[in-house]
């Protein structure tokens, strides 16, 4: 479900950009465009928005980062924000490099493995 909360409305509305649901669970997503790596900021209010849904749902929440141009999307759990010393958060730079992609995250709602977890560490096959 696509929620956009932008506009006049989204100042008293509790509501994330993206909620998916699969098989009882909740994620649930607040999405950022960018046109290269680089820290992410996210406004006190908005994070705290997407806290308070999430808590409500008794979901995940992560930030969706949309690298545009290249199309490519990046998942990074809030757990990773980083609060600033005016009261809101950074999703920094390095943490991005670090985030997982879009067929990793649907392979954890999942509960998919890899082949590759499959393997056999101590005869390297």
């Amino acid at each position: 479900m696509r929620a956009p909360a932008s506009g006049s409305k989204a100042k008293t509305l509790v509501y994330p950009d993206i909620v998916a649901i699969y098989r009882g669970k909740v994620l649930v997503f607040e999405v950022k465009t960018t046109r290269s790596l680089r820290d992410i900021y996210i406004p006190r209010r908005q994070a705290d928005k997407l806290f308070e849904f999430t808590r409500r749902a008794g979901g995940e929440a992560y930030i969706a980062v949309k690298i545009t141009g290249s199309g490519e999307w990046l998942f990074v759990s809030v757990e990773k924000l980083m609060p600033t010393a005016s009261g809101n958060y950074k999703l920094p730079k390095s943490t991005l490099s670090e985030a997982i992609k879009l067929p990793a995250l649907v392979s954890i709602v999942k509960e998919v493995k890899s082949i590759l977890n499959y393997l056999d560490k101590k005869s390297g096959g």
